[in-house]
């Protein structure tokens, strides 16, 4: 199998991937508005006698403020991965289409790509910390989260580049072809 036979595998690998990311983050996504609507009525649901609230606070050293701070972060997340996902499945599916990475519109979508994955994690970034800002006026100190995870910066500078690659291939291309 030649490099270009490695490289549709791993776009089909890669339209997969994506697909199923865009899938796991829409129920991420569900999940946590469930768990929002849940914390958001604590006294109404009772176990044991007790309500959700009391148990939450009591038994895990978790407040119900950290419950709505770790619920709306993660689902400004999953909305983010689900159009991240979403965007690299289409882009994945046009290499397949054009049968070469070594298109100009595959690297045109490549380096949107990559654009948007860098910015869209940097908002969700800032849009979860000024959430978690807000609960925390709201109602007093809550645990700190780490959002290093979440950053795919590097991710978005490698599309970037890997658009150039493909750019630089699809002129090579054209002018042989001439």
């Amino acid at each position: 199998m030649g490099a270009l036979g490695v490289i549709q595998k791993l776009a089909k690998i890669g339209k997969i991937l994506s697909k199923i990311v865009f899938i796991f983050s829409l129920i991420g996504g569900i999940f946590c508005i469930v768990g929002l609507s849940l914390a958001w009525m604590p006294q109404s649901i009772k176990i044991g006698g007790a309500s959700l609230n009391n148990i939450v606070d009591k038994s895990a050293d978790f407040t119900i403020a950290n419950c709505y701070a770790a619920l709306i972060s993660g689902l400004i997340f999953c909305i983010g991965e689900a159009v991240i996902a979403k965007m690299a499945e289409l882009c994945f599916k046009l290499e397949l289409e054009k049968g070469t990475p070594f298109d100009f519109d595959v690297a045109k979508k490549l380096l949107k790509l990559g654009i948007h994955i860098i910015w869209i994690t940097i908002v969700a970034a800032v849009c979860a910390g000024i959430a978690r800002s807000i609960i925390s006026l709201s109602f007093g100190s809550i645990k700190d989260m780490d959002f290093d995870g979440f950053s795919q910066i590097s991710l978005g500078i490698t599309f970037i580049i890997t658009s150039l690659l493909c750019k630089c291939g699809a002129e090579q291309t054209t002018k042989n072809e001439q």
